[in-house]
């Protein structure tokens, strides 16, 4: 009954137009049938069942306006209030459509809205134009939202009524009577597709509006028009305040995303460093990192898809080395975030910038102390100051050890050891950054006071990725350097001891020994030098009296007899 009364209150609407506008004119214009239809028809049968009439009536009227020079601001109003309505409800979507882009044609048959948009004419009688453009497509639009919305809704479930009585039947909101949302999606795609065939660029723009206010953004990255890049440029024109920030980073996120969707993946990359780069409190760091992770992604396949070429290349190099620097960055911002006395300023300000490593280190690093951030400024920018790296490494191991204050032996062991496996993984291969004989040294000198296990200190360097033979190496060196400190703290023999037991890991089959530890070329040279090393180690012991030399002596005697099976 509703559908009915609905469209039997269009079909009359469509009549007092007619009669507006000289009916027994418009009649002239019908095919011979269709008059000759029309003076016998009823109203009951032209609402019933007399869509074709209402149709032709329609078309008489607009090419009636058409053809004359009268002026369509009349007409245009009541085309688009009863006319678009009564194409709808017949499912004519297409001529909606039509019908939109003629009346907009005549209104603006000097294209003056066109010269306005591009900025080329601004006069009044542009503007005007313009928003008489706008509103003949604002109706496309209109038919597109109906048609989506209907494809969007699904008939309700069943469910226990909230009162007794007959079942009433209910029809979801936006719901297009008449339309299953499948037939409704289809419609939808087809009236989109013929609205994207106009010519007119502001038709387009109209098109990617509504999309855009919808939050479509999918739907809008899908369509195949040589406006959408010129239109999603022009939607990153600068902005201010915060929230038109957001909306600013919001629409730089769709313009890389068609370059990368349309295989422009240089002008992507690029995109994607501006936003990367941008001041702005809307961008969060980790926001940052994420655009030049997917820059230097486009940039790659820039190089592939087109052979690359120097200018990539150094693009791409650029965006490596940056974000090499805001890894660094993060670093900072995390260290920053632990401070008790973290200031808001100072975080907002490691969000809203990319910042360089001189920027880092001197408004961050340093006055804030943030000694593990000072290493890794200094290592990503390559800068090697011996005395500043060992310095570093000093007030690490030392600030790591005031945390532990009065735990446990096995907790300091475990809690040290942990942090230098975890630095030595990053720095470990960087000789220049990681002083391998500074670092062995001191932890050895701690191992002494806790009372730590020989192999403490080995087994932390071998699991930062030392080398065995340069972690002998080192060894060896530093007891040939006879440094007072083993006596001193009353253990002449520690670093006999420590050798001891890398000696075993070296002979131990069942662990993979020399198999597992060294490589095959190195070998030959490593044992020769252990060899070497073991009758030096035996003679030194055989001069002390230290109540840990006899057995020392022992052990180094049986590993001299297995080297030399090795």
């Amino acid at each position: 009954m509703k559908q009915l009364l609905d469209h039997t209150v269009e079909v009359l609407a469509l009549w007092k137009v007619l009669c507006d506008h000289q009916l027994h004119l418009l009649g002239q214009s019908l095919s011979a049938e269709m008059r000759m239809s029309l003076k016998t028809t009823l109203f009951r049968d032209l609402i019933l069942s007399g869509s074709d009439t209402c149709i032709g009536l329609i078309n008489a009227l607009i090419h009636r306006y058409l053809d004359d020079a009268a002026s369509t601001d009349a007409i245009s109003e009541k085309l688009r209030t009863h006319v678009c309505q009564q194409l709808s409800a017949c499912q004519y979507f297409g001529d909606v459509v039509e019908l939109c882009c003629v009346v907009a044609e005549k209104l603006d048959p000097q294209h003056r809205a066109q010269q306005c948009y591009s900025g080329q004419q601004e006069d009044p009688a542009a503007v005007e134009a313009l928003l008489a453009r706008k509103n003949c497509y604002q109706q496309t639009c209109l038919v597109l939202k109906k048609l989506y919305t209907a494809a969007a809704c699904h008939p309700q479930s069943p469910s226990v009524p909230k009162s007794p009585g007959p079942m009433v039947q209910t029809t979801p909101q936006g719901y297009e009577e008449g339309l299953s949302p499948l037939e409704a999606q289809r419609l939808a795609d087809e009236t989109l597709s013929l609205a994207l065939q106009s010519d007119d660029e502001l038709c387009h723009v109209a098109i990617f509006d509504w999309l855009t206010d919808n939050k479509w953004d999918d739907k809008l990255l899908e369509i195949q028009s040589p406006h959408l890049e010129n239109y999603l440029k022009r939607q990153t024109v600068g902005q201010v305040g915060q929230q038109q920030q957001t909306d600013l980073v919001a629409k730089y996120d769709l313009l890389w995303k068609f370059y990368e969707k349309s295989g422009q993946f240089i002008a992507a990359a690029r995109v994607l460093s501006r936003l990367a780069d941008a001041h702005s409190t809307a961008i969060s760091l980790p926001m940052r990192i994420e655009y030049l992770s997917r820059a230097i992604v486009c940039a790659r396949a820039a190089e592939t898809s087109s052979f690359g070429n120097a200018v990539q290349g150094q693009f791409l190099y650029e965006m490596e080395e940056k974000m090499d620097v805001a890894k660094v960055q993060s670093q900072v911002l995390e260290a920053v975030s632990r401070l008790p006395s973290r200031d808001a300023d100072t975080i907002s300000r490691l969000h809203s910038d990319l910042l360089d490593v001189t920027q880092l280190y001197e408004q961050f690093a340093e006055p804030l102390g943030l000694w593990e951030c000072k290493l890794a400024i200094l290592h990503c920018a390559n800068h090697y100051d011996s005395a500043l790296v060992t310095s570093i490494w000093q007030n690490i191991i030392n600030a790591e050890v005031k945390k532990l204050g009065n735990a446990d032996t096995e907790t300091k062991l475990a809690t040290l050891g942990s942090k230098m496996k975890t630095l030595g993984r990053t720095y470990a291969q960087s000789e220049q950054f990681f002083p391998l004989e500074f670092l062995v040294k001191t932890l050895e000198t701690y191992s002494v006071r806790w009372n730590g296990p020989p192999g403490w200190v080995v087994s932390i360097m071998l699991t930062a990725g030392v080398s065995f033979q340069r972690l002998f190496a080192v060894y060896n060196r530093l007891y040939g350097a006879k440094d007072v400190v083993w006596q001193a703290e009353g253990k002449p023999n520690h670093l006999l001891k420590v050798l001891a037991d890398m000696l075993n890991r070296l002979v131990d089959s069942s662990t993979g020994g020399l198999a597992a530890l060294v490589p095959t070329a190195d070998r030959r040279a490593l044992i020769g030098q252990c060899v070497e090393a073991v009758g030096v180690y035996l003679t030194d012991l055989f001069c002390t009296t230290h109540a840990t030399s006899p057995a020392l002596i022992t052990e180094f005697r049986t590993l001299q007899g297995k080297l030399e099976l090795l």
